[in-house]
Order: C-alpha cells, then sequence, then structure tokens
C-alpha cells in the first residue's frame, strides 16, 4: 500500500511540474503558441481583436 501511494504523490508532483512548465512556456510565447495553434487547426483559439 505504501508504494502506492508513494507512487500517486510522485505522479502528483510530476504533474504540478509538468503544469508549471508548461505555464511558463505559455507565458514565455503565448502569442507564438496561439499563432501556431490557429495556423495549425485553422480556426481562432483566442480572439483577442
Amino acid at each position: 500500500m505504501n508504494n502506492v501511494k508513494y507512487s500517486s504523490l510522485t505522479v502528483g508532483v510530476l504533474g504540478v511540474s509538468v503544469s508549471t512548465g508548461i505555464l511558463f512556456a505559455a507565458t514565455e510565447q503565448g502569442f507564438k503558441i496561439i499563432y501556431l495553434a490557429q495556423v495549425t487547426t485553422g480556426t481562432d483559439v483566442a480572439d483577442f481583436n
């Protein structure tokens, strides 16, 4: 049971780290990502105009 607890804790920490990294990257180059997403999908992901 302790192993399961430890695993889920590790997964949780990793998840937070990944989320933080993604948020940081999005802040760092958010407009580039949004622009690329719009171009790739052909839709307005976020319409700021």
